[in-house]
């Protein structure tokens, strides 16, 4: 994936993740929202544990 891509800021995920909360406090579905910040890749703000290798072709 380009450099751009990985470090952005998914939007629209977040975007989903703040309606599947509101969601879940007023009691109502909110399943659908969270899958669709899944798959809309809100999870990509959560840090990983997982090392950032440099890139092989990337060589200084």
């Amino acid at each position: 994936m380009p450099e751009p891509v990985r470090k952005s800021v998914p939007v629209i995920g977040i975007i989903f993740l703040l309606l599947a909360i509101m969601k879940f406090l007023q009691g109502e579905s909110w399943v659908v929202w969270f899958i669709l910040a899944i798959a809309f890749g809100a999870l990509r703000l959560i840090p990983s544990s997982q090392s950032t290798a440099p890139d092989p072709e990337h060589k200084a």
